[in-house]
């Protein structure tokens, strides 16, 4: 999760269980990132590993299964806020909020709703 982030894709772009999902990759690094945030709660995080892509839409036909629950096996890495409970994993807040930075960058008309951790 170093270096320039200069090339970021964005994979997938939806919604579910009020959390809005950016699903994108970084060129030149070799892991998928899932970022969310609640529509009415104070929740978002940013998770990084593999195979992410793959699993979501299998993910989705299980309707109350959220997708960060379903993606559990396949997360490397990330950081997570409920409120003012931070719980950050194999990654920095730091290197987290400048990746969410370009997130916001190629989001769009979207991206103000992507908000730092």
């Amino acid at each position: 999760m170093h270096g320039k982030h200069n090339s970021l894709i964005i994979l997938q772009q939806f919604t579910r269980h009020d959390r809005d999902y950016w699903v994108f990759s970084i060129r030149e690094n070799p892991h998928t990132f899932l970022y969310f945030t609640h529509r009415e709660k104070d929740l978002r995080a940013l998770f990084y590993g593999t195979s992410f892509t793959e699993k979501i839409p299998r993910i989705e036909k299980e309707h109350n299964l959220c997708i960060e629950c379903g993606l559990s096996t396949l997360i490397k890495g990330g950081v997570s806020l409920d409120g003012e409970d931070l719980v950050a994993f194999n990654c920095e807040r730091e290197g987290a909020n400048r990746i969410i930075s370009q997130l916001r960058k190629y989001a769009d008309n979207s991206g103000a709703l992507i908000q730092d951790l």
